[in-house]
This record gives C-alpha cells, structure tokens and sequence, in this order.
C-alpha cells in the first residue's frame, strides 16, 4: 500500500513538471455560433463574422471579444481593409463600416457569398444565379451599387492582386486582367469543390478544397500543380506569409503548415475536433484560426508543438540561460534555463539575419530549471540564436546546425 501510495505521487510530481505546448490556444470567444470568416489588420485588431448571426471585435489579440452588430441574415462573408474600414456580406443585404464596426451600414442589395476590397471603394463579390452556377459584380463605390460583370462563373472564395488582376474559385478557376470586365477560365485537373485563394504574388498562388486537395501555380495559374497534404479532410481556408511559409485549416481540427512553399505539409495538433473555416497570419509567429462552435484558436510561435519540462523544484539563486546541448546539433538540441522567481518568460530563437523563427517559450513560470527542445530540420544548416527574456534579465548566445 505505502509503496503503491509513493509510486503515485512520484507519477504525479512528474506529470506536473512536464508541459506540453501544441503550439494553438483556445481564446474565449464567448459564443457557441459557428464562426464562418475572420479578418484582422494587426496582431490585435480583428473581427469574426458568426453564421447567420453578428459580427464581434477584439483590439487585444483575442483576449476579450465584444458584440458590434445586430444579427446579419444569411452571413456570408467578411473584410476588413483597414482598422475602420470593412463589409459583411450575405443573403439579404451587404453592410458597410467606416469606424471600426461601431455603426453598420446597409449598401447594395446583392445576394453575395464572398467579397474582396483592394480599397475603400473598389471590390468585387460573387453570387448564385437563377439562370446559371453564379455571377460576379463589381463596386467602385464601397459597396453602395453594384455591377455584374459575368455570368454563368461561380466563385465559394476569391482573390485580387490588384485593380486589375483577381481570381475565383469554385469546381473551376476563373481570371481576369482587366478588373472582371472579362473572365477566362484556368483548368486545374481537379473536379472537386476549391474553398479558398491565396496568392503572395501575381504569380505564385494556392487553392484548398475538399478531399485535402492542395493545388499551387506559378504563372499566374495558366498551371495547376497538385501537392500533396497528406490527409482526405475538406480543407476550408489557405494563407501564406510569403512564397515558402503558408498554413491551411479544414475539417476535424486539421491544421497544415509548410515552410517550402508546399512541397512538405506538416501537421500541427490543434487540441479541436470542430470543423476549422478560417485561417490567418499577421506576423511569421502570430495568427488566429477560427471554427464551428465558436472556436477560436491562437499561436504565438507559429504553430509549433513545444515540450517545456520542469528539472527540478530547487528555487535557483541568479537566472541563468545555458549553452544548447548538442552543439553543433542536427536537427535537435536542447535548451536549459534557470529562474529565480515567478514572472513571464520568454525564449526566441533568431536566424543569422536577426529574424524571430520560432517562440519555444512565452508564458508566466513560477521559479525553478526548465530544459526545452528546439527541433530545426525545416531550416537550413547555420548559425542561430537563442535569446531568454523575463522582466529582469536578457541573454543571447550562438549555436550551430550541421546537417
């Protein structure tokens, strides 16, 4: 009985200082309606447009989320431009904001599943149709008319690069290069369902769909190159950062990210099971998802799964950052940190040009030694820093990957 009573309490001592990090945070959205779209203009600032239901606000990255609107009917979509500027659009009416969603505005009329601005005043929207699979229109008033450019195209997401050159996508691909006067259609090979566009360029772009399709372009998608996700789950939303680092979500809690332009996906447990319709970044570490049931999800580091374990309970008389061991390390090496008391810590690690590539740390720890991993096989061999920061102390120190 005592030995049983002892090898409990040390299973549960150990428990306690082992942490896991997934990477993705839930923030309390406080609601149970699913949440279609989202659209944040920083790290802070952002909306979540909820299923026939009303738009909310957050100015602290998620923290706190308040009620901005009555209840739009047969909500479709959601943009932002600006921290004032932005749209809801749907079934019955469209409705415009010029202060940061305090007051909306009815504009148009249109029946509108999805919209993309390039301006306060320029946007195109896309629609069903009685006589065909959908239409296309264009404002050049913010939304206070609209024009139908085409019929018989039909669009679930779509993308502008500019004034002149966008795309949709539906069970097909469609083009224009003169501001949706004129649309052609872009064979991908694929006969399923695309639910969303992202292009980092006026050539590179990539389309998700059902069935964990993945296709990307880089001609300005004349070619459609199928990639491989590795999973059948639909997948709703695709963004990219630049040319190499993008992520995807879908259905059943799937999130992807890729730091090679597609070529390799990699999953990144989300802690959710609920279907995930929106995806997107506003910085290489920051980004947000959001999903059914209210479900929104943050990361601070990219999405990446940290394991943080506790050493040991002695109270440490100086903070001390240690070297890395390995080093040089391929692909992993470990990282050890000593605090003195509680505060908020945080552990960066920084590539030879300066620039933050991963949060292994950022939360409040109570005092004692803590050891992380860093695992660098999506990165380029090289030297690399990492850099420990609380409300009292900062270090940096070097260390090498040799693949």
């Amino acid at each position: 009985m005592k030995f049983s009573l002892l090898v409990c309490c040390i299973f549960i001592l150990n428990f306690n200082n082992s942490f896991s990090n997934s990477g993705w945070f839930q923030l309390n959205s406080g609601t149970n309606y699913d949440i279609v779209r989202m659209s944040f203009v920083n790290i802070n600032v952002g909306w979540i447009g909820l299923k026939d239901h009303q738009v909310k606000k957050t100015t602290n990255g998620g923290v706190n989320w308040f009620n901005q609107s009555a209840s739009f009917a047969g909500y479709g979509d959601l943009m932002f431009i600006d921290s004032l500027t932005g749209w809801v659009v749907g079934q019955v009416n469209s409705y415009r904001t010029t202060n940061g969603g305090n007051n909306w505005t009815s504009v148009g009329g249109q029946h509108l599943w999805c919209v993309y601005f390039i301006s306060s005043f320029i946007g195109w929207g896309c629609g069903p149709s009685s006589s065909g699979p959908g239409r296309m229109f264009k404002t050049i008033n913010g939304g206070v008319t609209w024009s139908q450019e085409n019929d018989a195209v039909s669009g679930n997401a779509i993308h502008f690069e500019d004034m002149y050159t966008g795309w949709a996508a539906s069970t097909n691909v469609i083009k224009t290069t003169n501001g949706g006067a004129n649309w052609y259609e872009q064979p991908t090979g694929l006969s399923s369902n695309m639910w969303s566009i992202f292009f980092v360029s006026a050539q590179t772009g990539w389309l998700v769909g059902d069935g964990g399709s993945i296709i990307k372009t880089t001609d300005g998608g004349n070619l459609w190159i199928p990639q491989n996700s590795g999973i059948s789950n639909t997948l709703n939303s695709v963004f990219f950062r630049n040319s190499s680092l993008g992520w995807v979500c879908g259905n059943a809690g799937q999130i992807l990210k890729t730091t090679d332009g597609g070529n390799n996906w990699i999953n990144q447990p989300s802690s959710v099971t609920v279907d995930l319709n929106s995806i997107s970044f506003q910085s290489d570490l920051i980004g947000y998802v959001v999903g059914d049931s209210g479900k929104v999800l943050k990361t601070t580091n990219g999405g990446i799964s940290i394991n943080i374990k506790r050493i040991n309970e002695l109270i440490p008389d100086n903070y001390i950052l240690e070297q890395n061991y390995p080093n040089p390390f391929n692909p992993s090496t470990n990282i050890r940190y000593e605090i003195p008391k509680t505060g908020f810590v945080k552990l960066v690690i920084f590539n030879v040009l300066g620039r933050e590539i991963e949060t292994l740390v950022n939360e409040k720890q109570t005092a004692g030694t803590y050891e992380t991993t860093f695992n660098a096989s999506q990165y380029p061999s090289g030297v690399y820093f990492y850099r420990l920061t609380t409300d009292n102390f900062s270090d940096t120190k070097k260390m090498l990957m040799i693949k």
